[in-house]
């Protein structure tokens, strides 16, 4: 099940009770000067705590992710989902960058924020974007990408895949990825791992019988989000 104190123990950031009183708020994230609608949430206390950029599927920033954001907030880590998809369906890898560099700058003027640790986070097409873009950029201390796409790349667009940077990687990044995947086949995380050099720090975790999507949604017998066992099911 996909709950919160799996993810934030995959960040291996600091561990925090949960059950904290939370605010969580729509918020605009401003890069190459346009307003991203994205959303925050944040432990109501005042004290400086570790914080995560979380991006969301292809599918948006839907509810789902909200609660999860207010889930991690919770557990004591200032939450900030970027809504990349406030513009284009699909930006360019370059405008997604940019993106997640102005959402660190928007964290770092928080005073609630402890911007020397800070984990990255993302689902489908934010999963990919975590695999490509940890290895480049260095304000993240952890990473989880949740069934990404380390081959995806060579057009205009995204000219490269993650897998040309897996080896960069000075931070741990964390793949969590369903056997039965179609979009993403989980045969090509097996593929990458034969790149991996000794100093790569890699971990990664297979979920049986999982398909291409973590499912978001509640129900009084399931209060928190679980992966969805269809197959054939997407992001």
């Amino acid at each position: 099940m996909l709950k919160p104190t799996l993810t934030l123990a995959a960040l291996t950031l600091s561990s925090l009770a949960l059950g904290q009183a939370v605010r969580g708020s729509d918020v605009n994230v401003t890069s190459g000067g346009r307003a991203y609608k994205s959303y925050l949430a944040a432990p109501a206390s005042a004290t400086r705590k570790p914080a995560v950029i979380l991006l969301h599927s292809f599918r948006g920033l839907e509810q789902g992710y909200r609660d999860l954001v207010d889930e991690m907030a919770a557990a004591g880590y200032v939450t900030l989902a970027l809504g990349w998809q406030t513009f284009e369906q699909e930006p360019s890898d370059a405008t997604v960058k940019t993106l997640i560099e102005d959402g660190l700058k928007y964290l770092s003027a928080r005073s609630d924020v402890n911007i020397n640790t800070v984990g990255l986070t993302g689902f489908c097409a934010g999963g990919r974007y975590t695999m490509l873009l940890l290895p480049q950029m260095k304000g993240f201390k952890a990473g989880v990408a949740w069934y990404g796409f380390p081959d995806q790349g060579g057009t205009a667009a995204k000219p490269q895949a993650p897998s040309a940077f897996i080896n960069q990687l000075t931070a741990p990044m964390l793949i969590i990825h369903g056997t039965r995947d179609q979009p993403s086949p989980i045969a090509s995380i097996y593929a990458s791992r034969g790149s991996w050099t000794p100093r790569t720090r890699i971990s990664s975790s297979a979920c049986t019988r999982v398909s291409h999507t973590v499912s978001c949604s509640r129900t009084a017998a399931s209060p928190t989000p679980s992966p969805a066992a269809t197959p054939g099911a997407t992001c």
